[in-house]
């Protein structure tokens, strides 16, 4: 009695089949879904019983391609199954060594509240290197070139490998994996080299390559240039942690950051202007350029440093001293090299010293000159550190002081 639908059902049909003048001589009162019958006859109600309620499940061989969801696979068949319950069901699956041409089978137990439950097996086949399908080309003849600024060029658009028409994921024991070469033309388009390798990681078997994406773009990139900026003569100007470094974004992406200077002026006393214009690059050429000022100034000395013999106060009087004369170095500031020339009237004993604006000799040379001339070549080993320094010249005759920068 149980795959009718209620006591109820039962008692009104058989009360209308027995009362109803119209149908007493039909016998036509058959539940199409259940085990009893019951026939109306001109006398009475006979009832008989029917085989169970069945269910048959399909066994099925798939790609791996295809999904295995019961929405695709499809659902047992049921017979009399009551309408208002849904099956139930749940998955083994087994994975199948590299050797053999299936990849997984899956188990699947049908299970319903009332129908008796079957089970269905589902055979996945191993996927073949054969059946992959590369995206095609975006050369203005398989695909039309790609415009910049309204498509993307990533495998979203431009496409992903294919397995019987389904994207191909890195799974089914395979990775999947691209890299692009970007060839810059410089004229409004630029071309990307997209290489696909797909790896078998059973049979060790590689598949591979090369997918051609033209682009047009002409479009410039955006650009953010730093701050104008002061900074001592200590510090060298591509030192872009002090000065600061432009931002670019771009639709295509960014190929170069680069920068130009152009100095005025050599003396830091007096201040030196640097002009720069940074330059970003896209992928295709188009250029974007905006301006930086640089001035580099003299640091702010202690108004009286001691050194060995005096004050910076002291041996700076003496520059009107005829008898010895010491030129500023050249260049000036450096990063390298520097020459210091000085002059002498009378051969003498000369004393040559590098100091610190703390006061700390850090070098000196002393040997005996002639009148006239000389050069003494200076490295940033000598000093080792970027920053302001003092050298003098000691003499008999006379001493002498100038100041250097070291970048």
């Amino acid at each position: 009695m149980n795959n009718y639908k209620s006591p109820r059902f039962i008692y009104l049909t058989m009360r209308e089949f027995g009362s109803s003048t119209r149908w007493r001589h039909r016998a036509t009162a058959v539940r199409h879904c259940g085990i009893l019958v019951f026939m109306v006859l001109a006398f009475g109600v006979q009832a008989q019983h029917w085989g169970p309620t069945t269910s048959k499940c399909n066994d099925t061989i798939v790609s791996v391609a295809i999904s295995t969801t019961p929405i695709v696979l499809g659902y047992p068949i049921i017979e009399c199954q009551p309408s208002d319950v849904l099956p139930m069901f749940m998955d083994s699956t087994y994975n199948h060594p590299c050797a053999d041409s299936l990849l997984t089978t899956i188990t699947r137990m049908w299970k319903g509240l009332y129908a008796p439950g079957c089970t269905q097996t589902i055979r996945v086949l191993r996927p073949k290197m054969k059946d992959i399908k590369f995206p095609s080309n975006f050369d203005g003849i398989a695909n039309p070139y790609i415009d910049a600024t309204t498509q993307s060029t990533q495998p979203t658009f431009t496409g992903f490998p294919t397995l019987n028409g389904v994207k191909l994921v890195t799974n089914y024991g395979w990775l999947v994996n691209f890299g692009d070469n970007i060839n810059n033309f410089k004229d409004g388009t630029f071309s990307i080299y997209r290489k696909w390798v797909v790896f078998d990681t059973c049979t060790w078997n590689i598949k591979s390559t090369i997918q051609l994406i033209l682009v047009e773009d002409y479009q410039s990139p955006s650009i953010t240039c730093p701050s104008d900026v002061t900074i001592d003569c200590a510090i060298p100007t591509k030192d872009l942690s002090k000065t600061g470094k432009a931002t670019a974004t771009d639709n295509t992406g960014i190929y170069d950051i680069r920068y130009k200077d152009v100095v005025q002026g050599t003396d830091c006393a007096k201040g030196i202007l640097t002009l720069r214009q940074w330059i970003a690059e896209d992928n295709a050429g188009n250029l974007t350029f905006c301006n930086q000022k640089i001035t580099q100034k003299t640091a702010t000395t202690p108004p009286v440093t001691k050194i060995q013999g005096g004050t910076i106060g002291d041996f700076v009087g003496n520059i009107k001293n005829k008898k010895v004369s010491l030129f500023p170095n050249a260049p000036n500031p450096f990063t390298d090299a520097t020459t210091i020339k000085y002059w002498l009237k009378e051969s003498t004993t000369a004393r040559l010293e590098i100091w610190t604006l703390a006061g700390k000799l850090v070098w000196q040379q002393t040997q005996t000159e002639s009148e006239g001339f000389h050069n003494v070549a200076i490295t940033k080993a000598v000093v080792q550190n970027p920053g302001i320094y003092y050298y003098r010249l000691v003499t008999p005759i006379g001493t002498d002081i100038q100041k250097m920068v070291v970048q």
